[in-house]
């Protein structure tokens, strides 16, 4: 199966060109902002790498979330775009199981279970609590603040065992690692769209015509002019 991958949920512009678990090309750039300006130009050199028609793909794979708002809707509307061009399908994959799904296998067997934090920066984290041998999701994904994040572990169950902490929001969950409370991962700075790619070969698609929607934990800041954004209310709209 031959896939492209795309991520923009985060502080970075990711893709990849996978077929049968091998990658054909890929790349990921850090960036806070700027993923509509950057990711169809990294789409058309990825293609033109490998040498390629974007029909000849069998599936593409994007995040869903939870994630940067923006970023999610750039990486979004690009694989609608490449659906309707195409008539690929396309699988969406949350952004917090490709986190998990991208540390290495060997961290992962060690581990009970794994917690994925994503920075919202606005002082507080989207968590999900994952079982590691697996990734079934034990809770989440959740809007979370730091001092609410033991008693969302206890909710999953995690009981006495340390989960395994990765993503962004370090500057959240350091006290936590340093208490003891988790346990620090391998430097994952976001999600590997192989990885996505990976996840998505595996999904089911429940429509083949349909693009995923954005998994928005909350909803954003933008919000309903009043009025519909007239200037006063009855006056023509402009």
């Amino acid at each position: 199966m031959r896939i492209l991958a795309l991520d923009t949920s985060v502080a970075a512009c990711s893709a990849c060109l996978w077929e049968d678990g091998r990658v054909l090309a890929g790349d990921s750039m850090p960036m806070m902002h700027g993923h509509a300006e950057a990711l169809v130009p990294l789409l058309a050199r990825l293609r033109d790498e490998v040498g390629l028609d974007w029909d000849s793909l069998d599936r593409i794979g994007v995040t869903v979330g939870p994630g940067s708002f923006t970023g999610l809707r750039v990486g979004l509307a690009t694989a609608r775009a490449l659906r309707l061009a195409t008539g690929v399908p396309v699988a969406g994959v949350t952004a917090t199981r490709a986190w998990a799904a991208s540390l290495p296998d060997a961290v992962r067997a060690t581990a009970g279970s794994i917690l994925v934090a994503i920075d919202t920066r606005r002082g507080d984290m989207y968590a999900e609590l994952f079982r590691a041998s697996d990734l079934v999701s034990l809770a989440g994904p959740e809007v979370v603040a730091a001092s609410d994040l033991g008693a969302f572990m206890q909710r999953a169950g995690v009981g006495s065992s340390v989960p395994l902490v990765c993503g962004d929001a370090s500057g959240l969950v350091d006290p936590l690692v340093h208490a003891g409370t988790l346990l620090a991962g391998p430097a994952v700075p976001w999600p590997d769209p192989a990885v996505v790619a990976a996840l998505a070969a595996g999904a089911v698609l429940q429509d083949g015509d349909a693009v995923p929607s954005a998994l928005y934990v909350r909803p954003p800041d933008a919000a309903i002019p009043a009025n519909g954004g007239q200037l006063r209310p009855g006056a023509p709209a402009p």
